[in-house]
């Protein structure tokens, strides 16, 4: 096992799900008015070791796979409901989408404090950090990355028990579906082109113009990017400028 430089903020399978012809998504940077092709490899969806390991490959690749493999299932039969003991499942993934993308808003609020300090070589640093535990430096900080990773966590465990009860739909769209840097306050979770999972609305299809809603919601939460497979699909109308669609 190696530490993961390039950490997706939504996982590279969900993006992959997205791919076009070209096994390719449709990007939108909002920051350069600008769209291009992107593969789910591409930075753009990464941060650079922003959290640790344990949040990499400990709880958040148990959470990620767990939904993942759910997504499968669901993706195979459109139809089939989600069993109330696996809503959870779905709920936390949710939270754990939303807290990559803001984790670094929440460095105000990580915990401070000295501990013993300690003259770790790097190479001690990475195995202490790869079997999932913490270390502090020479001035007896915990590194930042790691004090991420805890608050992390914290508020994927605070959510999703505030949210016990949330339940969740698989809903098709009309149009294609964009998926934001950021899910914020949305609510919904992309599966696929045509597919999403949304809380808090009990319909199997969505209407054009409710579609066209949830889409142009995701282009405003987007901080400094937004994809789909195709962007011109995405308002039901090819001639729509989505560089327009981005400013607005």
């Amino acid at each position: 096992m190696n530490i993961v430089q390039n950490q997706h903020i939504f996982p590279q399978k969900s993006i992959s799900r997205f791919y076009n012809e070209d096994d390719t998504v449709q990007v939108f940077l909002k920051t350069q008015q600008r769209q291009f092709p992107a593969r789910s490899n591409n930075k753009l969806f990464c941060f650079e070791r922003v959290w640790d390991q344990r949040a990499e490959q400990g709880f958040g690749k148990e959470i990620e796979d767990t939904f993942q493999e759910l997504a499968e299932v669901l993706l195979d039969d459109q139809e089939f409901v989600i069993p109330s003991l696996r809503q959870i499942d779905v709920t936390r993934f949710y939270s754990l989408w939303f807290v990559r993308s803001e984790i670094q808003r929440y460095d105000q609020h990580l915990a401070q404090g000295k501990f013993a300090p300690s003259n770790l070589s790097q190479e001690q640093k990475l195995n202490i950090e790869l079997q999932h535990q913490i270390y502090t430096d020479s001035v007896g900080d915990v590194p930042t990355h790691m004090k991420r990773g805890r608050t992390m966590e914290m508020v994927i465990d605070q959510f999703a028990g505030a949210h016990s009860s949330l339940k969740w739909w698989v809903v098709t769209f009309p149009i294609q579906v964009i998926v934001p840097d950021s899910p914020k306050d949305s609510f919904i979770i992309p599966l696929g082109p045509y597919v999403c999972l949304l809380a808090h609305f009990d319909v199997c299809e969505l209407t054009i113009s409710k579609a066209k809603e949830f889409n142009l919601n995701a282009i405003s939460n987007s901080c400094e990017y937004y994809f789909a497979s195709d962007l011109s699909k995405t308002m039901h109308n090819k001639s729509l400028n989505t560089g327009n669609a981005g400013a607005g």
